[in-house]
């Protein structure tokens, strides 16, 4: 369970957006993989992706890890707030150093595929990313304005990710879009509100999950 929640963690990074207009994005959660009653544990998960201009604000609720994201696109930061079981924990992060830390600078190839898929009311085409790390699957629509990481590391991948999955050690989490709503978002969810957290790097984060906290 534990290595699923890192796994868990790290899987938000990848999917954090940059868009240039302003909205909401809700996607649920599938995690597959999982036995029965770790799934009854995990509960139903949700995750809210709220951007506007330079700033995406995402967060993710269950009863074991709470995940707040939040990027800048102008200065490139990344603070991530995590509450797993009282463990309250702030990460910072340059998205560069991130994307060579998941290998997203590593060879890979794209199949730009023709079939379409209707997510959340948006006509979604489909896309594998294969490297020696695995294959991706992104859903993505060119009827959303935005770029997230999926974007920047993969170019070919023209439209915003309404679907997106990923498999780490035989399992595997799906994102996937259930509602989009295009409207402004306030200035103060886009705040990092850092008290009562310790800050620590990627590695220290490994070790504490690895000790059971």
């Amino acid at each position: 369970m534990k290595n699923f929640l890192l796994i868990l963690a790290l899987s938000l990074f990848s999917i954090i957006a940059v868009a240039q207009d302003a909205g909401t994005v809700t996607y649920e959660m599938d995690m597959k993989g999982l036995d029965e009653s770790s799934k009854a544990m995990m509960g139903d998960i949700e995750m809210t992706l709220e951007f506007e201009g330079d700033n995406t604000r995402m967060s993710v609720e269950n009863p074991f890890i709470n995940t707040t994201t939040f990027l800048n696109a102008k200065t490139d930061e990344v603070d991530v707030l995590m509450d797993m079981m009282g463990n309250k924990i702030h990460m910072n992060m340059n998205i560069e150093d991130y994307k060579a830390k998941e290998g997203a600078d590593t060879e890979y190839e794209i199949i730009l595929k023709d079939d379409i898929k209707e997510i959340a009311d948006f006509d979604c085409k489909r896309a594998l990313v294969k490297s020696e790390a695995g294959t991706i699957e992104v859903y993505y629509t060119e009827e959303i304005k935005g770029k997230s990481p999926i974007n920047h590391n993969y170019p070919e991948i023209t439209g915003f990710p309404l679907q997106f999955e990923s498999s780490q050690g035989g399992q595997t989490v799906v994102f996937k879009a259930i509602e989009v709503d295009i409207d402004d978002v306030d200035d103060e969810r886009f705040v990092v509100n850092k008290e009562g957290y310790t800050s620590m790097d990627m590695k220290d984060l490994q070790k504490m999950m690895g000790s059971g906290f």
